[in-house]
């Protein structure tokens, strides 16, 4: 019975879809069905067919992943190979900042089509979600270190010797 798990999951949530004629589901956890997997290696072919029979469907499917830490350096999908299914990723991390915790949200891939990799801050208020504005001059903001980016000026004032920083209209030769 156990190696059926994930195959009793799919047909009970297709069987809901067809049944209540949804057209957008969210699926909170994936989680959940690599927990249900035997044979972890068996989850992206799994998830590969459930994603194909939902589209076929015509159900636009949202999926959540946590990732395992909360903050820090290390950005690593949880569950290896998922990612080359995905048509949009997008990218929620917290990042803390003088002090403050901050929300950001930045699409991390599209299948295609153009768009914009801005990292921007997010909200979560009474009349729902609202995306801020770029979160500019911070540097480092997905290691969930962020840390201010100093400007121009600042930088050439932190040399060591004084010396100006070198530009990219340098030319190397003496005038």
């Amino acid at each position: 019975m156990g190696e059926h798990i994930l195959d009793e999951l799919a047909h009970r949530l297709l069987e809901a879809v067809r049944r209540r004629g949804v057209k957008r589901l969210l699926i909170d956890g994936l989680s959940g069905f690599q927990q249900a997997a035997l044979e972890p290696e068996r989850l992206v072919r799994f998830w590969s067919a459930l994603s194909n029979e939902l589209r076929a469907l015509g159900v636009t499917t949202l999926h959540t992943l946590e990732m395992p830490e909360l903050i820090g350096a290390d950005l690593r999908v949880p569950v290896s190979g998922i990612s080359s299914l995905a048509e949009v990723m997008v990218m929620l991390r917290y990042v803390e900042l003088q002090s403050r915790l901050y929300r950001l949200i930045s699409l991390f891939k599209v299948r295609e089509g153009a768009f914009d990799p801005t990292i921007r801050e997010f909200e979560i208020t009474a009349a729902g979600i609202t995306v801020g504005e770029p979160f500019e001059r911070v540097e480092a903001v997905l290691s969930g270190m962020a840390r201010a980016a100093l400007s121009r000026a600042a930088t050439v004032a932190a040399s060591s010797d004084g010396a100006r920083a070198p530009s990219a209209d340098d030319t190397g030769q003496s005038g």
